[in-house]
């Protein structure tokens, strides 16, 4: 079974994800040392050299070309790494064996490349559409919860591995308006479950995906 969780920045992805499979993801991980670890670089490096992995990224790089792709607004990343990293993650899911939990997927980085590089939510859209075949047994659920709730997580948390994490008042708030906007897109369009954060723990997983199939 494959779970993605996709949501605003301070929405509690990865605590729900521990939610639904106690220690899937480490608490307090930091991202940099998961880059920085050789044997995860040697493997992730393996994985999106794969003719899967080449294919996804040619998925992506047409539903992008002609478009405006505006100068990063929050993440100082080439689209390019978020396009690897995309197919790195379809990779994972097409020959994993074992369960995954994702509490940042393909749907959730692909919103976040389009909002970051100011790319329509349209396309966004046409993005997981062309992806729809990678995520076609992929449990995916949108956690929603409300922008004050994020705003409050994001500064209680106090990180500061991102530019995002130093945006403050209405510079953060607008942010948050851009992710909900395009979840609540994104989740209409494709029907994708969504949940409450606090309800998350509720819900039987096994039964209701086995409902949808």
């Amino acid at each position: 079974m494959i779970i993605e969780l996709f949501g605003s920045p301070g929405s509690g992805k990865t605590y729900a994800i521990n939610q639904i499979h106690p220690g899937a993801i480490k608490e307090g991980k930091n991202k940099k040392d998961l880059v920085l670890d050789p044997i995860k670089r040697v493997i992730k490096k393996s994985i999106s050299l794969t003719p899967y992995a080449f294919a996804i990224r040619r998925k992506i790089r047409g539903c992008i070309v002609g478009c405006k792709i505006e100068t990063p607004k929050y993440k100082p990343v080439e689209i390019n790494d978020f396009i690897w990293n995309i197919s790195m993650l379809g990779s994972v899911y097409r020959f994993s064996r074992r369960n995954v939990y994702m509490d940042e997927g393909i749907v959730h980085r692909t919103i976040s490349m389009c909002i970051n590089y100011g790319i329509d939510k349209e396309i966004c859209e046409n993005i997981i559409k062309n992806l729809s075949y990678v995520i076609k047994d992929v449990n995916v659920i949108y956690l929603s919860v409300p922008i004050d709730e994020c705003m409050k997580s994001i500064i209680e948390r106090n990180r500061h591995e991102h530019s995002i994490d130093e945006l403050k008042g209405e510079k953060l708030s607008a942010f948050l308006r851009s992710y909900e906007e395009y979840c609540n897109y994104i989740s209409n369009v494709f029907g994708f479950i969504k949940v409450d954060r606090n309800k998350i723990s509720d819900i039987d997983f096994q039964m209701t995906f086995r409902s949808m199939s």
